[in-house]
């Protein structure tokens, strides 16, 4: 039966009886925890610490996270399935490799975080600072990116490099400094970005909308 969890010995004892699926686990800290390769489906993380935690390999599908602290933590291969991350801290999270499907980042800082070579389908990103994040070599398919007019967040220095993008939405973002190198969009929606002084060799644009866009030249 779905239970309250809220000490870290639960969650251990959870973790040993592989039966961490569909709990909510509420102001716990637990910096540094290893748990690599198990299935928290349906379960529900509110105020939790995290940050340096091993997920490596985890199923996270229909997670939600509110006001969690995951700084640091490694991702790495994980499957983010329907996953919600709102209003915590995700700032140098390692998501190399990892799945993410219909996910939803919210107020979410994602400054400085990894997420070469993984693949989103689907994906929000809200509201949510991606500065000098990576998604070198990644593949993005119809992933958005909105950010507040008035605000703060960006993509600014952000690395795409090598990856490819279909139809993804960037309307309006700032990607300045960012590295596009050998990367491929198609379909695109560029609309009033700001690239200035984007890395841009190699980078192809293929039947995108950039009515209103800064480009660098040769782009």
């Amino acid at each position: 039966m779905p239970e309250t969890v809220e000490s870290r010995e639960r969650l251990l004892d959870l973790a040993r009886d592989r039966a961490l699926r569909g709990h909510t686990y509420s102001k716990i800290a637990a910096s540094g925890l290893g748990m690599q390769r198990l299935d928290f489906e349906g379960a529900t993380f509110n105020q939790v610490s995290l940050d340096g935690a091993d997920l490596q390999g985890a199923s996270l599908a229909v997670v939600t996270f509110n006001r969690a602290d995951l700084r640091q933590a490694h991702l790495d291969g994980a499957l983010l399935y329907r996953t919600a991350f709102a209003d915590s801290n995700l700032t140098e999270i390692d998501l190399t490799g990892a799945h993410l499907e219909d996910a939803m980042v919210t107020r979410a800082p994602m400054m400085r975080a990894n997420l070469a070579r993984a693949k989103l389908v689907s994906t929000q990103f809200s509201a949510s600072d991606l500065s000098r994040a990576s998604f070198a070599g990644a593949v993005l398919i119809k992933t958005t990116f909105s950010f507040p007019v008035s605000g703060i967040e960006s993509l600014n220095r952000a690395s795409f490099a090598g990856a490819t993008l279909i139809e993804c939405d960037l309307s309006g973002a700032s990607l300045q400094g960012a590295d596009l190198t050998g990367a491929m969009l198609i379909k695109c929606n560029l609309q009033s970005c700001f690239l200035t002084r984007a890395l841009i060799e190699g980078a192809r644009l293929i039947a995108c909308n950039t009515a209103g866009a800064d480009l660098p030249d040769g782009l």
